[in-house]
């Protein structure tokens, strides 16, 4: 595995995943995600996109720490995130910057020659749930050490933080795809509340999910249903004309192994300002909830795809655990990754395995037929935080090659873990 493979494989490629260890809790996530889908699709390699989702990773702990506590860290441990002031090929900072409304910055420089720079930043104002902010990523305009200086913010509503010259804003405006994007994360957050709570929260603050109640184009709310099953709903409704509204819905039955949920969002034909009315629970198997006329359901049932996702999000929240405590865990809860063991279509778990280096093995396994299953490793040398230059950190994950109830076995270290690490017959690895 080389070090950029590498250094992307630590993070997440799905809507709703998001990664953070610590305060910000199970459902921050989410946000990372939303940063990962909105920046991987351009044409840079994979090691300055990496860069940048760290970066954009930064700037969403960053809200949701200011959301809790009204102000700035220039730590990334207060910010208890997963990403280190380091990675293989970049230094990343945090400064504070004087006025209002109150920026902070985030600047990611190369090691080596041939990357582009990034400055990250955030203005905040107000607190509570007045509390409102904006971000950006400006990224240089060609292969550079020197990161953008400090960003503007602007009176402009299509700029509203203009990059200096010599680079380029990367972040779009807030549409109805983050509107999605959040309210998925929200959902998310809602099943692993259950999964550690037996219960279901109207609250963000108690989701810790790093969203705030209103973004530039949207504001969201959370509303405990009466009945059985449990069910939360969570409305996007937007602030301005030519936009659609959302409704997400989470129902839950059970507690502890036993816990279920299903979730949906429904989405408006049409521009609207009325977000959809409460979806209805149904006892069919292919449409398992029901969104109301005038909309329609937007989340497709968990695949092979979203298997694969939680196992690399389950991964990386390894690597971070590890990195702060020195160790790997078994547990799911103490991961804070915002996954339950279970979804509509797998069941995951996890092991801890003897020897050195330190490894924990992480198995999907379908619940239904015709679904193929996988199994993720983490290897660690080093102790975390205590010696980070000497640490070394492999991972894979390896899916069976034909629909299968058995996962792979564990797959074998190599001499060197940040090699690449070879499937078992039978199987194969994902990129």
């Amino acid at each position: 595995m080389t070090p950029s493979s590498d250094e992307i494989k630590r993070l997440p490629v799905v809507v709703w995943i998001l990664i953070a260890t610590g305060g910000l809790g199970c459902g921050f996530i989410a946000l990372m995600i939303i940063a990962v889908t909105a920046l991987s699709s351009c044409g840079c390699n994979a090691t300055e996109i990496a860069s940048k989702q760290y970066v954009g990773a930064m700037l969403r702990s960053e809200q949701a720490y200011f959301l809790e506590y009204g102000k700035f860290t220039p730590s990334l441990n207060e910010l208890q995130g997963v990403i280190p002031s380091g990675s293989t090929n970049y230094r990343y900072a945090l400064t504070l910057q004087d006025g209002s409304p109150q920026p902070v910055m985030i600047t990611a420089v190369p090691k080596k020659p041939g990357l582009k720079s990034y400055t990250g930043v955030v203005f905040a104002n107000g607190t509570g749930q007045a509390a409102t902010s904006i971000q950006q990523i400006c990224e240089t305009d060609q292969p550079s050490r020197t990161p953008p200086v400090m960003p503007i913010a602007s009176q402009n509503s299509s700029e509203p933080i203009r990059c200096p010259p010599g680079s380029q804003a990367i972040l779009e405006p807030a549409t109805e795809a983050e509107s999605k994007q959040y309210v998925g994360a929200i959902l998310r957050s809602e099943e692993a509340y259950f999964l550690e709570y037996g219960k279901l929260t109207p609250s963000l603050n108690e989701l810790q999910v790093g969203i705030p109640s209103g973004s530039t184009d949207y504001r969201y709310a959370l509303t405990l249903q009466d009945g059985s099953p449990q069910a939360v709903m969570i409305t996007a409704v937007p602030k301005k004309p030519g936009l659609k509204s959302y409704t997400g819905v989470v129902f839950a039955n059970g507690t502890g192994q036993a816990a279920t949920s299903i979730q949906q969002i429904c989405e408006t034909d049409q521009p609207s300002r009325t977000p959809p009315v409460m979806p209805i629970a149904s006892q069919n198997s292919s449409e398992p909830i029901r969104c109301p006329p005038g909309s329609q359901a937007i989340l497709e049932p968990a695949t092979e795809a979203e298997s694969k996702q939680y196992v690399g999000a389950i991964l990386r929240s390894e690597e971070a655990y590890f990195l702060e405590y020195g160790k790997l865990t078994p547990s799911l809860n103490e991961l804070q990754v915002g996954i339950p063991s279970g979804s509509t279509d797998y069941r995951y778990a996890l092991t801890l395995q003897d020897g050195s280096p330190q490894a924990v093995m992480i198995t999907a396994v379908p619940k239904k037929p015709g679904l193929k299953s996988y199994t993720g490793v983490v290897f660690v040398n080093g102790t975390g935080q205590a010696d980070m230059t000497g640490m070394n950190v492999g991972q894979q994950i390896c899916e069976t090659k034909q629909p299968s109830p058995t996962p792979p076995v564990m797959p074998i270290a190599p001499q060197n873990i940040s090699e690449p690490i070879p499937c078992p017959p039978g199987s194969q690895e994902i990129r």
